[in-house]
């Protein structure tokens, strides 16, 4: 039988090795996060959720009723699970898509960052800053998939202005202690986006939604 001092001195030890400040969490994320593309057999969506902010929404009146339409029937929720087997599929759709790594995030990004201990399990939470029209590989850009402002505007004449904001975005991800691999993880990404359209006219139309993506993966 175990005696109280032993378990006591074992559970110290324990607790020494849980990544604590957010420098040592991110960089234990990062390194278990960036195991997923090259060495997971298989990587299911769960779901995608699109949640609206109905307060937020800004449109010309002319067009209300026809975008409103729109975003409903575009922004449904994705309830059945997409499942990714094959390391091209898995490498160019899981996040962050078409890239060969899932996070390169730093620690000057991230608001808060905590690592709870669930026995053969960590459970990482990371809150990151908020921030204007990110980019992929920097900022929320290089741990989430992002809409990236730049893309759309020159993509589109008629787009005289596409900024976005995400704000409060959040991981939750569950890593298994022994191989220091991810089993599961979500994505929650508010954002607002605005822009300014000439097209028949100058009008200013804004949207805010969040995507919350769930993901089990196995190796």
């Amino acid at each position: 039988m175990m005696n109280i001092s032993t378990h006591n001195t074992l559970s110290t030890l324990m607790d020494e090795n849980i990544p604590q400040t957010v420098e040592e969490i991110v960089e234990y994320f990062n390194t278990s996060a960036n195991k997923i593309k090259p060495t997971a057999k298989k990587v299911v969506k769960n779901y995608e959720k699109r949640i609206i902010d109905e307060d937020k929404l800004v449109f010309p009146e002319s067009l209300e009723s026809t975008a409103r339409s729109m975003i409903s029937s575009f922004m449904k929720d994705d309830n059945d699970p997409i499942v990714y087997e094959t390391r091209e599929d898995i490498t160019n759709e899981f996040i962050v898509p078409d890239q060969d790594y899932v996070s390169k995030l730093e620690a000057e990004y991230v608001e808060k960052a905590t690592c709870v201990d669930k026995g053969a399990q960590y459970v990482i939470t990371i809150e990151l800053k908020d921030q204007k029209n990110p980019t992929a590989g920097v900022g929320i850009g290089a741990v989430c998939d992002v809409i990236e402002a730049n893309e759309v505007a020159d993509g589109a004449s008629f787009v005289e202005k596409f900024e976005t904001n995400y704000s409060d975005c959040k991981i939750v991800a569950t890593i298994d202690k022994a191989t220091e691999r991810v089993v599961h993880i979500q994505y929650s990404t508010p954002l607002l986006l605005e822009m300014r359209v000439n097209l028949f006219g100058t009008h200013d139309v804004a949207l805010a939604v969040t995507f919350v993506k769930d993901f089990t993966i196995t190796y």
